[in-house]
């Protein structure tokens, strides 16, 4: 478990209280409460999208100066940094095909096709 064993079983404690509290908060909660729920959720979905976008901006963005940065402070050689700069594009493009699949809610899409299909 590395250096800490202590670390990672508190974690795993509290992983483990935020689960049961979580359960035991959506157990009392009646269902008006659970669709009230649901709705907050719904409207806050476009703010996530627009936060996702706005980090693949930034990161598009400010890539080749990160790449630099690591450069220069010597956690990179040259031949990986320019491997680096020249897959930018590369990774803003998977990560816009992701954001797009997850704006379109491609997972429960799928489960409910799939769902569909199988008696």
């Amino acid at each position: 478990m590395g250096s800490r064993p202590w670390f990672w079983r508190l974690m795993l404690l509290t992983a483990i209280l935020v689960l049961l509290i979580g359960m035991l908060l959506l157990r009392a909660a009646d269902t008006t409460g659970l669709s009230m729920i649901q709705s907050d959720a719904a409207s806050y979905r476009a703010l996530g999208s627009g936060v996702r976008l706005g980090l693949i901006v930034m990161l598009a963005v400010f890539w080749p100066r990160l790449i630099s940065m690591a450069l220069r402070r010597g956690y990179l050689e040259p031949a990986a940094a320019r491997q680096l700069c020249s897959g930018r594009w590369r990774l803003v493009g998977w990560l816009a095909a992701l954001e797009l699949l997850i704006g379109i809610n491609a997972p429960n899409v799928i489960s409910q096709a799939l769902s569909a299909v199988t008696p």
